[in-house]
């Protein structure tokens, strides 16, 4: 049932998520454009900037990109999170996206993408919201430690040092929770070593991209 396409970069990944979730926030608007008070988007203040520019090109501005604070660790105080949105929520606002960073730039940062789903879907249910706000991971960078989903850390049969074993159980037990996100971002010509540009924006759900293609 999942779908995605190719595109330019991680700045191009936030801009699918973003106009996705303006779309769900505010129906018709693909048709429409913008008309009355503006959706936010809300990630950590450690995600990656193309989203403050994503949110820019897309007419919502920067005012109406919130940031949360992060743990030392380079974490989305989960807290604040839910804080912050039921405090947006009961001034009325909508909420078009929800970024979870699966790997800062440079300290590689991993939101906890199991909290924030459960904080969004219970907003949900508490406000009794008429749509669900999208919840995209930005894992351009962290995408790769997929493949270490099945590894058996115990076993370790590839015999990682202990420091490096540590490193990755830790970070897979973030990156395993990427199905529970709506859309992801990844780019391999991070990670993925490739020699030139090259971004996929993948989504769970295929409805979700013909969203963004309705005549």
């Amino acid at each position: 049932k999942s779908s995605g396409v190719f595109t330019f970069g991680g700045t191009g990944t936030l801009l699918y998520a973003i106009r996705l979730g303006i779309e769900k926030a505010l129906p018709g608007s693909m048709q429409t454009g913008l008309q009355g008070d503006l959706p936010v988007v809300v990630c950590s203040d450690q995600a990656h900037y193309a989203a403050k520019t994503a949110a820019s090109w897309l007419g919502l501005g920067l005012q109406n990109v919130v940031a949360i604070p992060t743990a030392p660790n380079n974490e989305i105080r989960t807290c604040l999170l839910e804080t912050e949105l039921r405090r947006l929520l009961k001034e009325g606002r909508r909420i078009a996206c929800v970024i979870a960073t699966m790997g800062t730039t440079d300290a590689f940062g991993l939101d906890s993408l199991e909290q924030l789903h459960q904080i969004r879907d219970d907003l949900v249910r508490e406000f009794s919201l008429d749509y669900v706000p999208h919840l995209h991971a930005d894992a351009v960078i962290g995408w790769a430690w997929s493949v270490f989903r099945d590894y058996d850390f115990n076993l370790n049969s590839l015999e990682f040092p202990d420091r490096t074993l540590r490193a990755l159980a830790g970070a897979n037990r973030r990156i395993r929770h990427l199905p529970l996100a709506d859309s992801i971002g990844v780019d391999y010509h991070k990670t993925g070593f490739a020699p030139y540009i090259s971004s996929a924006f993948f989504v769970k759900d295929a409805n979700d991209l013909q969203r963004l293609s309705r005549d």
